[in-house]
């Protein structure tokens, strides 16, 4: 799919979910106890998302097709995806249709909490949410006068935007009371998580080279690139250091001083001399290594074979530990959830 088409499919996705939402503003999908939950809010909840799932699956022919076939605007296909369900790629409609369900458990979660704050008889001081607000404008919008303009264009008022921002606020606060609280990891929990993934620790074969890069601006002819290239070869075999030649000759010297580049996985290597790169004897320069439009010449400094990380790397217990605080804080917030729903009117439609 060309950029372009993914980037119209993206803006068109997130402001046509909007409208669409707009035209069935009625529509409820939820009633949580005296709060109506409607399908325009379960839209507007899940407009990113949904951007997102159109960019990455949509594809550009199958959605030609569709648009040929009934006839209508990839605008109108977006505002009314459910009508063509049928025809849309299983993936694409598969994200839709989870995305669409799990924006509604989101809203009445919120409103669960929400609820639940007020039963309480917590107090909200106006200061305190106005700086709050004012803080939110900053971080998404960048000033007051881009948020209502955005505001403006996705047909929502500056009331509704500043009760949901309300409403976010009583969440964060009810969950930072019932959920946020100062877990310990022991390091048998941290054991026995490695233990049962170390498939997510595993590291590919690894390499790490200097490479020097010939293209049109150092010789205009493939031939000229080639001849260069065994030039500064011989003087590398001769004893020049590989790092000077790459300072002086590479296209790319400015960027990467002496052709160094950071240790890499196989994945990461061009494939032109990915096998290369894993073959050649260690302080050896390769011969040259040609495409159409550049030649290339690479110098394995070093190569790490494929392990897995040991636990006692700091950055595999670091990620351990907040893997198990993230789930830790999940199961609280279940809990939390679960009991709220427990005393709560909740009906779907």
């Amino acid at each position: 799919m060309s950029r372009h088409f993914a980037i119209l499919l993206s803006v068109l996705a997130c402001s046509a979910a909007l409208r669409a939402s707009a035209q069935l503003a009625n529509s409820i999908r939820a009633v949580v106890n005296d709060t109506v939950i409607t399908q325009y809010q379960v839209d507007l909840n899940a407009a990113p998302a949904t951007a997102q799932y159109w960019r990455q699956y949509a594809d550009a022919g199958q959605l030609d097709s569709i648009l040929r076939q009934n006839e209508i605007s990839l605008r109108r296909l977006i505002e009314n995806w459910r009508r063509y369900a049928g025809q849309l790629p299983s993936i694409l409609l598969q994200k839709l249709v989870e995305t669409d369900g799990s924006s509604l458990t989101n809203l009445i979660e919120r409103q669960l909490i929400v609820h639940d704050f007020k039963v309480a008889g917590y107090n909200l001081p106006e200061p305190v949410i106005e700086d709050y607000i004012r803080e939110r404008i900053r971080q998404q919008y960048g000033d007051r006068t881009t948020m209502l303009q955005t505001l403006k264009t996705e047909g929502r008022s500056f009331e509704k935007y500043r009760d949901g921002v309300r409403e976010q606020f009583m969440v964060g606060a009810l969950e930072s009371k019932n959920v946020s609280k100062a877990f310990i990891v022991s390091p048998l929990k941290v054991e026995k998580y490695y233990e049962a993934h170390q498939s997510d620790y595993k590291q590919d074969d690894q390499v790490k080279l200097r490479i020097i890069v010939l293209d049109n601006t150092i010789a205009p002819t493939a031939e000229g690139r080639k001849r260069m290239a065994e030039e500064i070869r011989t003087a590398i075999k001769g004893g020049v250091s590989f790092d000077e030649m790459a300072s002086v000759n590479s296209a790319d010297g400015g960027e990467f001083p002496g052709g160094e580049r950071k240790l890499m996985q196989r994945s990461g290597v061009m494939a032109v001399f990915r096998d290369l790169a894993f073959t050649l004897p260690l302080k050896q320069v390769s011969e040259p290594i040609e495409t159409p439009d550049r030649c290339y010449l690479i110098y394995v400094e070093e190569r790490v074979p494929a392990h897995v990380k040991a636990l006692s790397d700091p950055e595999v217990r670091d990620s351990i530990e907040k893997n198990l605080l993230l789930e830790e804080r999940a199961r609280l917030q279940q809990k939390y959830v679960d009991k709220l729903k427990g005393k709560t009117f909740i009906t779907k439609y």
